[in-house]
């Protein structure tokens, strides 16, 4: 009896030092998880957001070097189509540069025209509102006889059928209240257009399928919902108005995201035409300072290399030549794409792959954009990986 009891006694010795082996051996081992691991280091499949394109998708795949693949199937145009809204504040000190952006808009289409004889355009104008009866809607003076939505295209002139109609309703704008915005809010008039308004525009025969987007916010100041850092808040009619509340949720990303759900794959080039003349020191735009992602020069930025800020004066040929400039910016977008906005951490690039391919690449590390400088990036359905490192 003695003898068995011994026999279990040892058994259970037996088995508690196994059990600890066992656990010693879990706690040192590689393939421990605990919390805070990252169990799939996958990211999401869908692929990084690439505010430069928003052409792509395919996904990244991360290793431990803290480098990244980040992945592109190439989409180009499958349109010749292209809408254009221009998003105009009407403060009182916009009088003059509507008009002279009437009439030097030709500028803009020429270009276009030149590159893509066959492209099919449409042009409107929205007033940079909040809440009057003109929010977020497509602008249509009553002294205007043409609809809100002016067609242009093959076979139809310009300067009859287009310029005269869009000169008409640059120049016959209407104020905002000042209690209101004072015709300074065009990122909420777009979050209206492309959210609780996109029945208007729809119906209209803006906002076509299958077709690019180009947006020009014209403008002598920034936004009135976003006042840059250290400005000195007075007690007026703008100050009243952003302590209302009804800045909130008004966010350039707010605007760049519906924007680009509206548009799926199609290209969206964002700009900003902007009079120098008027508080350029004090509550101007900023584009290269410190409000360069706060209001208009925030959502123009978020588009990357499809976005471009232009100061300008009320010169005819200023404003000519910022219009080509915008245009040429369309013209790229509308073209298979050989620039990529890689994630802000980068530090350096160490490859790009077309199909497989490696090619030669530029990078900018201050606005996170890889070119790639080789003739062919890449036709319908390439994939384009592109290796940068955050160590």
């Amino acid at each position: 009896m003695e003898t068995v009891r011994l026999k279990m006694l040892l058994a259970r010795v037996w088995l508690l030092m196994v059990a600890g082996l066992l656990l010693i051996f879990i706690s040192c081992g590689g393939d421990r998880i605990t919390e805070g691991d990252n169990i799939n280091p996958s990211p999401d499949p869908t692929g990084p957001i690439n505010p430069g394109t928003g052409n792509y998708g395919g996904g990244s795949d991360e290793d431990l070097s803290g480098c990244l693949n980040e992945k592109y199937t190439q989409v180009p145009t499958s349109t010749k189509r292209i809408d254009i809204l221009i998003i105009v504040d009407t403060s009182g000190s916009m009088g003059d540069e509507l008009k002279v952006v009437g009439e030097q808009f030709a500028a803009f289409i020429n270009v276009l025209k030149t590159a893509e004889p066959d492209l099919d355009y449409q042009v409107a104008v929205m007033l940079a509102h909040a809440e009057s009866p003109q929010s977020g809607i497509l602008w249509q003076p009553g002294a205007c006889t043409n609809p809100p939505v002016i067609h242009g295209g093959p076979g139809i002139d310009y300067a009859t059928s287009v310029e005269a109609p869009l000169r008409c309703k640059l120049t016959h704008f209407v104020q905002a209240a000042e209690s209101e915005s004072k015709g300074e809010a065009g990122i909420t008039a777009i979050i209206k257009a492309t959210g609780s308004n996109l029945s208007h525009f729809k119906s209209n025969g803006f906002f076509r399928e299958n077709t690019a987007l180009s947006v020009i916010f014209v403008a002598d100041e920034n936004d009135i919902c976003h006042a840059p850092p250290g400005y000195k808040e007075s007690d007026g009619a703008e100050a009243v108005f952003r302590k209302s509340g009804k800045c909130n949720g008004i966010t350039p990303s707010i605007a760049y995201s519906q924007m680009k759900s509206v548009l799926g794959v199609q290209p969206l080039t964002l700009a900003g035409l902007v009079n120098t003349n008027v508080k350029s020191s004090n509550y101007g735009w900023g584009y290269l300072g410190e409000v360069s992602n706060l209001g208009y020069p925030g959502v123009v930025n978020l588009a990357g290399g499809d976005g471009i800020a232009t100061q300008i004066s009320q010169t005819p040929s200023q404003v000519a030549s910022a219009l080509s400039s915008i245009s040429k910016k369309v013209n790229h977008s509308l073209k298979t794409k050989d620039t990529f906005e890689v994630r802000s951490s980068v530090v350096r690039i160490e490859s790009v792959h077309v199909a497989g391919k490696e090619v030669a690449f530029q990078y900018n590390p201050g606005t996170h954009v890889v070119t790639i400088t080789t003739s062919d990036a890449g036709g319908a359905g390439d994939m384009i990986s592109i290796r940068s490192c955050s160590k």
